[in-house]
């Protein structure tokens, strides 16, 4: 006899501070049966005391939380967190900011205006 092997559902934090986008992104999260969205935060210290706190499997996190500091915070999550998937997202649409992300840790890059099947792909995305 055969056993259906019962996934558990990816686990979310987001570190944002744009509340339209967030609204959005926690719609379209919280409409997927396989994504179990487990807290928002919209300040430096709340992401880190998220991140000790909360077992996640995916951070989807704004260029702009950290101001100028981003990029050097995702390399440290990264360092700190290897198991954590990371979704970098921009309003900035150039070559060189995906690249900083991407760069700095980030397994994957989307453009806010792509919230929707983007951002759900990129969270399904292994």
């Amino acid at each position: 006899m055969s056993r259906k092997t019962i996934s558990q559902p990816i686990r979310i934090l987001i570190a944002d501070q744009n509340q339209a986008y967030l609204y959005s992104m926690q719609n379209f999260i919280q409409n997927e049966k396989n994504l179990d969205l487990i807290d928002v935060c919209e300040t430096i210290n709340d992401l880190i005391f998220a991140l000790k706190t909360s077992k996640i499997n995916v951070l989807i996190i704004d260029e702009n939380i950290f101001q100028k500091n981003t990029i050097t915070e995702i390399k440290n999550i990264n360092r700190q967190y290897p198991e954590i998937k990371i979704v970098g997202l921009s309003i900035d649409d150039s070559i060189h900011m995906k690249e900083k992300m991407i760069g700095a840790g980030a397994h994957k890059y989307i453009f806010k205006w792509d919230i929707g099947r983007e951002l759900i792909n990129a969270i399904n995305y292994n």
